[in-house]
Order: structure tokens, then C-alpha cells, then sequence
């Protein structure tokens, strides 16, 4: 007759430290994940204002190669917008971190 020890009959169950460290993993990883969506958020908000200023810069250089004479002061969207890529038919707009959205001035250069 074959007698059954401790250690043979004991199962592969998880301990109750083993689950609470496997639910303190998993908090930990949601919450880092929870932040760094935030941080994505900012960072999409910033290249899409960092688009729309290059866009009407590139447009507003065209405008000033095609009309030399025209001061960067006296520009307007509305001689700007042709210039825009794909037929835009309107000046882009970004939006701030606080969902204000942001306008780009055509009548100031970083160069002038």
C-alpha cells in the first residue's frame, strides 16, 4: 500500500501573495498606461499645431516667391489659402491642450 505525502498530494494552486503581487502588477501597468495615454495626447495636440504652422509657412513663402513685392505685414488667409497643399479651402487650425483652438497668423514670419 502506497502512502500519499504532503508535498505529492498538494496542488499547483497560486498562493494568496502570488495574486497579490499578479493584481499589483497589473494596477501598476494600468495606471502607467492611464498616464502615458495623457502624455500621447499632448504630444499628437503638438504635431498637429507643429503641421499647421508649417503648412501655412510653406504656403506663405509660395505666396511671397510669386508676389516679392508684397510686405509679410499686408498678407490675409484669404491671398494665403490657394497656396495651401491639396486645395484646402481653408487656413488649418490646431487645438491647445485645453481644447481652445489656435489660429494661424499669416501676416507675421519667424524670418521677418
Amino acid at each position: 500500500m502506497k502512502s500519499a505525502s504532503h508535498a505529492e498530494s498538494s496542488r499547483g494552486g497560486f498562493t494568496l501573495i502570488e495574486m497579490s503581487l499578479v493584481l499589483f502588477i497589473l494596477i501598476a501597468l494600468l495606471s502607467f498606461g492611464f498616464g502615458l495615454t495623457n502624455t500621447i495626447t499632448n504630444w499628437k495636440l503638438g504635431r498637429a499645431g507643429s503641421e499647421a504652422l508649417r503648412t501655412v509657412y510653406t504656403a506663405q513663402r509660395t505666396y511671397l516667391a510669386d508676389h516679392p513685392t508684397t510686405a509679410v505685414s499686408a498678407l490675409t488667409p484669404a491671398m494665403i489659402v490657394p497656396y495651401l497643399p491639396n486645395g484646402a479651402a481653408a487656413m488649418p487650425t490646431a487645438k491647445a491642450l485645453n481644447n481652445a483652438v489656435l489660429t494661424v497668423q499669416v501676416n507675421v514670419s519667424p524670418l521677418s
